[in-house]
């Protein structure tokens, strides 16, 4: 099974997707852009979002043959980060996202406090961001739950729709 978080940035994808390879002791693929950015004190130019989106890829892959693969991100939080900074998208990344394969899919809306980062770059666009991930999960007619509330309440939510794919298979 692979599991997918996705969402603007400070939205909780890290937290529930630790949080849920730990519960189903599945396999994490944490998000490579922050290894990345870490490395290079958040300075990056438009060709290198396509250097973090080929690693990525290559991170999921390497994990493809794990019984529960939960990934704390996605080619479309690479799509709609190179649109909003550069104005434009690398094809790689589009056609990625275009082929990207998963059996579920958690959209974290951001209505949980920013905590400060020094590679968050996007704290007054979180709102607008996350509507360009409803606007494109909803173009590609993708089936996807939102996360939203407490942690708490989200962890539920994941727990329930589990549950509810465990019993329909």
């Amino acid at each position: 099974m692979k599991i997918i978080f996705s969402g603007p940035e400070c939205s909780g994808k890290s937290t529930l997707s630790t949080w849920l390879a730990k519960e189903l002791d599945g396999y994490l693929c944490p998000e490579y852009a922050r290894e990345y950015l870490s490395k290079n004190q958040g300075n990056y130019s438009f060709h290198e979002i396509e250097i973090i989106g080929r690693k990525q890829k290559k991170n999921w892959c390497k994990k493809n043959n794990e019984s529960t693969l939960i990934m704390d991100t996605d080619f479309l939080v690479l799509k709609i980060w190179s649109d909003w900074k550069f104005k434009t998208c690398s094809k790689f990344i589009e056609q990625e996202w275009k082929n990207q394969q998963f059996d579920l899919y958690f959209l974290c809306k951001p209505d949980i406090p920013w905590e400060y980062d020094k590679l968050r770059e996007s704290k007054n666009e979180r709102n607008k961001l996350y509507q360009k991930y409803v606007l494109e999960l909803n173009k590609k007619n993708i089936s996807y739950t939102i996360l939203e509330g407490s942690l708490e309440r989200r962890k539920q939510k994941i727990k329930a729709i589990l549950d509810n794919q465990i019993l329909s298979h």
